[in-house]
């Protein structure tokens, strides 16, 4: 599994307003936004970067963003979905999103990275 250090920035680069980092804390199990790229937070038009989650989302919309995260992290596989986010409070806004897990020790997952792309075609919510 890599890790965030494996990336150069250079290879990055051309993604960079599309990319979102989500760190992984294990005690307590909390999940923060370490950054939010300029297309993510143009679409959604709000930056959440540096809060965590918890701060952000309340009640099933937390648990909704969570559920996919936890999963992420139990499993250490890649998450792909397509569809509304619900949790933006635009209803009309259908992305395309690829969610993959980082290591910094190869075996824990910390830090999650998360691209989002947005999408004409419909599909299930998010």
């Amino acid at each position: 599994m890599p890790a965030r250090a494996n990336f150069a920035h250079e290879d990055l680069w051309p993604l960079m307003g599309d990319i979102a980092l989500i760190d992984g804390e294990t005690a307590p199990l909390r999940y923060r936004y370490r950054l939010i790229g300029t297309n993510i937070v143009s679409l959604v038009d709000r930056d959440m970067s540096g809060r965590y989650l918890d701060g952000v989302y309340r009640g099933e919309k937390y648990d909704n963003v969570v559920r996919s995260l936890d999963y992420i992290r139990a499993h250490k596989v890649q998450v792909r979905g397509a569809g509304n986010i619900s949790h933006a409070e635009q209803d009309d806004l259908r992305v395309e999103v690829l969610d993959a897990p980082l290591s910094s020790d190869g075996e824990t997952v910390d830090m999650i990275l998360k691209v989002v792309a947005r999408s004409e075609s419909s599909g299930l919510s998010l």
